[in-house]
């Protein structure tokens, strides 16, 4: 093979190798936002059903989607976020995913944390916290019990909570 054939086989695979980055880029664009759509899809699917049940079964007053505050440059946004000022002095903070593994009962902890800083308004009230989820496997709907929150999961496109015999929630103050 002479010098200029296998410059000119080099050549091809750079092109071919850029054309492949390039392919690989927008695939992994179209896969994110795939990913994102589904879960603005099953948080859609989760509102109307959480409303119902934090209104219904928790006495919530006010249930909002999104809930968004920001403090200087740092924001914390709840998935849906229930409250009531009256007779029930609580807040429901309610995780939205459409699987709901470790990192989901990581991401929950971490907003409780965080939640008196970027919520002060609800300061002494009982706050109860919700996994709810399209997919959860046993193992870690057992974490998400024994650590004493809610998990509500779909069936017929409508959440249900599970609540265990003997299901002792967390006890928790803003």
């Amino acid at each position: 093979m002479s010098t200029e054939e296998l410059k000119h086989i080099v050549a091809l695979l750079a092109q071919e190798n850029r054309e492949t980055a390039r392919y690989l880029k927008e695939l992994g664009k179209q896969i994110g936002g795939l990913g994102n759509k589904w879960g603005v899809y099953t948080e859609g699917l989760a509102y109307p059903s959480m409303t119902k049940l934090l209104k219904n079964q928790f006495g919530m007053d006010t249930v909002c989607r999104n809930a968004l505050s920001r403090k200087k440059k740092e924001t914390l946004e709840i998935d849906v976020l229930g409250y009531a000022n009256g007779t029930v002095n609580r807040v429901c903070v309610v995780e939205v995913k459409s699987i709901v593994d470790e990192s989901a009962l990581e991401q929950l902890e971490n907003t409780l944390k965080q939640f008196s800083h970027f919520f002060p308004e609800h300061k002494g009230k009982e706050l109860v916290a919700f996994l709810a989820g399209v997919s959860v496997s046993n193992d870690v709907a057992k974490k998400i019990i024994e650590r004493g929150y809610y998990l509500a999961s779909t069936a017929h496109d409508i959440f249900k909570l599970q609540v265990p015999k003997g299901f002792k929630p967390k006890k928790m103050k803003v």
